[in-house]
């Protein structure tokens, strides 16, 4: 169980937290409430991440890849109304932590789309500036590692095909690309070990988080 993303109420009568049981995409929303001199723990949303209240009188969250706003009275700390969908296309990280928006204080929101992101590349750059892009498919490229010979590349990548992130090794010579794990997951963090023979990924499904370990050959 994890407990992130603290957001302190204006008026100071208690913090709105997120509660990760198992997958990051899929925490409880839980306040802690003052009342006189001690705090309630209370629960106020299921299955969302990374919540705000704003000055509309809202609480703004994520749930999967949208964000959603829902009326909030921040007296009784409570929901209010019924959920509404603001956003299906924002940017977010790969387990759900965070979700790329900001909403000013006159309640003009701005964010990034998730579309922004998937036509990066990966390219090479050396000791002395130079720059060299590699020739493989635009998308999004995330936690990119080198093979300790120099010759595969581990990264997360989020491909225009793909419906979610992904483990994939490059073949640098080739520039070919092998997914690694099964597609109905989401990976994106994986670690060479220091010989080279064997990695190590992260792989998060609808209610659980594993790592797995492989061995090269096996790939």
């Amino acid at each position: 169980i994890s407990h992130t993303g603290p957001h302190i109420l204006p008026n100071g009568k208690g913090v709105l937290f997120s509660v990760g049981k198992g997958h990051f995409h899929y925490s409880d929303i839980e306040a802690l409430v003052r009342e006189g001199s001690s705090y309630q723990r209370k629960k106020v949303l299921s299955e969302t991440y990374f919540v705000e209240y704003v000055p509309t009188g809202h609480l703004v969250f994520g749930r999967q890849d949208r964000l959603l706003a829902v009326p909030f009275d921040i007296d009784s700390v409570s929901v209010t109304g019924p959920e509404v969908t603001l956003l299906s296309d924002i940017q977010t990280d790969n387990y759900g932590s965070c979700i790329q928006f900001a909403v000013s204080q006159n309640g003009t929101l701005l964010y990034i789309p998730d579309q922004e992101l998937l036509h990066s590349q990966l390219a090479w750059l050396d000791p002395n500036g130079g720059f060299e892009k590699l020739s493989l498919p635009p998308g999004r490229y995330t936690w990119p590692r080198i093979s300790p010979d120099g010759e595969s590349l581990l990264t997360g990548a989020r491909l225009e095909k793909d419906s979610r992130d992904s483990v994939y090794m490059i073949d640098l010579q080739r520039m070919s690309l092998q997914r690694i794990g099964s597609g109905d997951t989401t990976s994106s963090v994986s670690e060479w070990s220091r010989d080279g023979s064997l990695f190590a990924y992260a792989s998060a499904g609808r209610r659980e988080n594993i790592i797995y370990l492989q061995n090269v050959t096996e790939s």
